[in-house]
């Protein structure tokens, strides 16, 4: 079992925005398998891992944005902003054993990129595609 489900539906029909929302899916669904795991190092592997791709799909969508012009960009962005900042403090503590991850965090992950995706970004996707972009 996954913690996100994730099908054709989600995309937004922007092909590498899309492949990105996968990759973020795929290393949240490990770190719910690794959920109670002693492998401690694992976790943080992880946790690096979504905080990188996270940086790479923000700044994905802020060019596209910029790019064209979209008139939704500074709000959207920080939302991002305000989503990687939780992210990037949360790794560092857990690095430091402040924190641990736990299915509530992993559950506003979740609920974070479903809203998200279902306010913001299927927007982008329709004014991109309006605009020839896929």
């Amino acid at each position: 079992m996954n913690l996100i489900e994730w099908s054709d539906k989600e995309n937004i029909n922007i092909a590498e925005v899309d492949e990105q929302h996968e990759k973020f899916v795929s290393v949240a669904n490990k770190l719910y398998k690794n959920l109670g795991s002693e492998k401690r190092w694992k976790t943080e592997m992880l946790l690096k891992e979504l905080t990188e791709l996270t940086k790479l799909h923000f700044l994905t969508e802020e060019k596209l944005m910029k790019e064209n012009n979209y008139e939704g960009f500074f709000s959207h962005k920080l939302e991002h902003d305000r989503f990687l900042n939780k992210l990037v403090s949360f790794t560092n503590n857990f690095e430091q054993g402040e924190e641990e991850v736990t299915m509530k965090f992993l559950q506003s992950v979740k609920n974070w990129l479903i809203n998200h995706l279902e306010l913001n970004d299927r927007k982008i996707g329709v004014y991109l595609n309006g605009k020839g972009i896929k």
